[in-house]
């Protein structure tokens, strides 16, 4: 069996609902990558495999969007064509205490100006 570069993994502290990157792909005919995106569970919330098999190679945008936010790691699985990945993007979820502290600070500074 042909020796394959390992997975490549991003993790998402407080999730993201957005994320995107390119897998770039040498060509190989039937030689599938998978990219996954799981929950914060280890739940699969989608999948995406590719064969790029075309001479010259190919650049594909991988993207998952989640409206509830709930993308706890992406992981991208080469297979032994060694792809590689470029331009990862994503868009992290705001924690909860960010809010609670946006608010706090205009309260704070509206009993301040009251005083």
């Amino acid at each position: 069996s042909p020796a394959s570069d390992g997975p490549i993994e991003a993790a998402f502290a407080a999730g993201a609902d957005f994320v995107s990157f390119e897998v770039v792909d040498g060509g190989v005919p039937n030689a599938q990558w998978t990219a996954q995106a799981f929950g914060f569970g280890g739940q699969l919330l989608d999948e995406l495999v590719g064969d790029q098999g075309r001479p010259g190679g190919l650049t594909t945008f991988v993207t998952f969007v989640r409206p509830e936010g709930d993308i706890a790691r992406v992981v991208f699985t080469p297979s032994t064509d060694f792809e590689g990945i470029d331009n990862l993007s994503f868009n992290p979820v705001p924690g909860p205490g960010v809010p609670s502290l946006v608010i706090a600070s205009f309260v704070i500074a509206s009993r301040r100006r009251r005083a």
